[in-house]
């Protein structure tokens, strides 16, 4: 428990919530910009 707690008071869950908003946000970004591609190319761009 105490681990938990150094972790919470490290910031550590806050950390990763903007790690996945930005991953988020990027990947909005790319099927944007990426909409008007073939498909095979568009997915070949996304998994990338």
């Amino acid at each position: 428990m105490g681990h938990e707690v150094a972790h919470a008071l490290a910031d550590h869950g806050g950390q990763r919530m903007s790690i996945i908003l930005a991953q988020q946000g990027l990947n909005i970004f790319a099927e944007k910009a990426t909409e008007k591609q073939p498909d095979a190319k568009r997915k070949a761009i996304l998994a990338a």
